[in-house]
């Protein structure tokens, strides 16, 4: 791993422990009365979601500090997605796979009342919807925005350098030729910025769906940023990832180990999002296809932001800082998913 890297790793992995500001973002004030609104997620340990739980469930501290539940409620809320998806040469999955599963399974896991965004990173800036779709004729319209070529031809060629694995509807491929059109910066963390701005002002339960294998170059914000943003405004950040370990040769002796699922896994930490590897899910699935493996993914995290509760507590303090703050559910064995950290102002709306 880069010194840059690492040190961004660190930062993020630091954030998850402290709750600090780590951005110089404006303050976002709190409400008078101390009520602080967290979005929470329960699972149980092989990753379904523990449902039928109630406030005496859970325990909220903030710096450590024991602080009261005032509400709780687990009724439906509708779900606003932003899903992204990173279609770069050097991620795995490549958009005709990624757009039959949207199609067949993240779509169809989308309840009335649900809306989405659908967005490509890789070889170019962030392309987005233009607006929130509702319904299956329009989600399906908004999905052809993954209407891209795969960037490897298979079985042309090319030289070494260009070679690479690509998934595809039969498995791994080694060959191919990478068009210019897909190389060059994926930002990434540019990216996931613009969607928690879309996501800011809408209601009901706001996240997003990220595809990435965590390679991410030529961005104007940082990953500390986009944590930041994201836990300020209360939108969560979930990962289905692509990445795998890499060795990068130094010299002919040493080489750097670069592991971007720890900065994958640090982002969704702190905002209370889940990550999930599609490569060891696809590994473990061999007898079944490519497609619904990863729509399986997909449809997890939807039906997860579905059975996801909402509490308030009381801030003990109202001193315009940001504080460390833990969810934990007293049922054994539960998984609690929260944001990691708050800001509690003197006046306004919740932090």
């Amino acid at each position: 791993m880069t010194r840059h890297a690492l040190g961004i790793a660190v930062l993020a992995v630091s954030l998850c422990s402290s709750g600090g500001p780590i951005a110089g973002q404006p303050p976002v004030p709190s409400d008078p009365s101390g009520i602080v609104i967290v979005e929470v997620r329960a699972e149980k340990p092989d990753g379904a979601s523990a449902v039928g739980l109630g406030r005496e469930d859970f325990e909220v501290t903030s710096d450590g500090e024991a602080c009261p539940i005032e509400s709780f409620s687990a009724e439906h809320r509708p779900a606003t997605v932003v899903a992204l998806f990173d279609v770069s040469a050097s991620c795995p999955l490549q958009p005709k796979l990624l757009k039959a599963a949207v199609e067949k399974h993240l779509i169809p896991s989308l309840r009335s009342g649900d809306r989405a965004r659908f967005g490509t990173i890789g070889g170019r800036e962030l392309v987005l919807n233009p607006q929130f779709s509702g319904g299956r004729k329009e989600l399906l319209a908004a999905a052809r925005i993954l209407n891209l070529p795969d960037a490897f031809v298979i079985g042309s060629g090319g030289t070494p350098s260009s070679r690479a694995s690509v998934f595809t509807s039969s498995g791994f491929k080694t060959s191919g030729r990478l068009p210019a059109v897909r190389l060059g910066p994926s930002p990434v963390w540019d990216g996931v910025f613009a969607a928690i701005a879309a996501l800011q002002p809408e209601p009901g339960c706001r996240a997003i769906i990220l595809l990435t294998d965590g390679r991410s170059t030529g961005n104007v914000y940082g990953l500390d940023e986009v944590i930041d943003r994201a836990m300020r405004a209360g939108v969560s950040i979930n990962v289905i990832s692509e990445g795998a370990e890499t060795l990068i040769p130094l010299n002919q002796t040493t080489a750097a180990r670069v592991r971007p699922d720890v900065l994958l896994q640090a982002m969704a930490d702190a905002t209370g999002g889940a990550h999930v590897s599609a490569l060891d899910a696809l590994a473990a699935a061999r007898d079944r296809e490519p497609v619904d493996v990863v729509g399986a993914l997909m449809t997890r995290l939807v039906v997860q932001l579905h059975e996801s509760c909402v509490l308030g507590f009381s801030a003990p303090q109202l001193d315009g800082k940001w504080h460390r703050l833990e969810v934990r559910a007293r049922v054994p064995g539960v998984i609690v998913r929260a944001r990691k950290g708050y800001l509690a102002g003197p006046t306004g709306s919740s932090g």
